[in-house]
């Protein structure tokens, strides 16, 4: 609620609010479609983080519609990135899966690769939640071998955080074991420690590949994994993401 959002945090909401009245004004004077598409994604972000969802999904319905207006490639994935990620704490993962897919497309017919991976990995994580692990791993696979191109570790954690979350729950724990690792040297490499939810999750992924290994093999694969260099990691999960079970 507002009223529990910190006083410097509520002058920044309305001082974005006001911001993005005034530019809806002024592109509404002008028939801009990409300004008001970027004003009511502002106004969408601002309810959002009061927890005004329903609010939000009015206004970045709103941007969606006239970013559809506009050849504003940044624009047009900018409103449907909003869309999805709206979507995704609101729990309907079927729409924000199809709305990544969505932004996936449009990355790919604009060439922006890394675009394309970051989507393919959100791809993952909801299919994972829906527990169609077989598409996951697909996903994870895919945006792997994109992320190659790309030096940012933590980008690659991430997706590695995703299909290490994936194998443990198919039970498949050396692998699962040595991608933490990997993740733990990634991060600590960016210095991008995960937000608090994610670190949860992340942390009881590790808890039950121990809890399933006997200490000897967790520690040596979690030894393995520490080791890695980038590129090994990534080798070693598209390997692993091939296991079933």
């Amino acid at each position: 609620m507002l009223n529990s959002i910190p006083s410097q945090t509520e002058g920044l909401l309305l001082s974005d609010k006001l911001l993005a009245g005034e530019t809806l004004e002024r592109a509404r004077a002008r028939a801009d479609q990409s300004g008001m598409s970027l004003a009511w994604s502002i106004l969408g972000m601002a309810a959002r983080t009061r927890g005004k969802l329903d609010e939000a999904t009015a206004f970045f319905t709103e941007s969606d519609t006239h970013a559809r207006l506009t050849e504003h490639l940044s624009i047009k994935g900018m409103a449907l990135r909003n869309r999805a990620e709206l979507a995704w704490i609101q729990g309907n993962l079927t729409q924000a899966a199809q709305l990544c897919e969505e932004g996936r497309l449009l990355a790919q017919s604009a060439g922006i690769t890394f675009v394309v991976a970051a989507q393919t990995t959100m791809l993952g994580h909801l299919a994972r939640q829906q527990g169609n692990y077989a598409l996951a791993k697909t996903y994870y696979r895919e945006a792997l071998a994109l992320y190659r191109a790309f030096d940012s570790p933590t980008h690659r954690a991430w997706c590695l955080e995703g299909l290490a979350a994936t194998l443990c729950a198919q039970g498949c724990y050396p692998p699962a074991t040595r991608l933490c690792a990997a993740v733990t040297a990634l991060r600590k490499q960016a210095q991008t420690p995960l937000l608090s939810a994610e670190r949860e999750a992340f942390e009881q992924t590790i808890a039950s590949t121990q809890a399933a290994l006997n200490e000897a093999i967790f520690q040596a694969e979690w030894a393995t994994g520490s080791a890695f260099t980038p590129e090994e990691a990534i080798d070693d999960a598209l390997g692993a993401s091939g296991t079933s079970t």
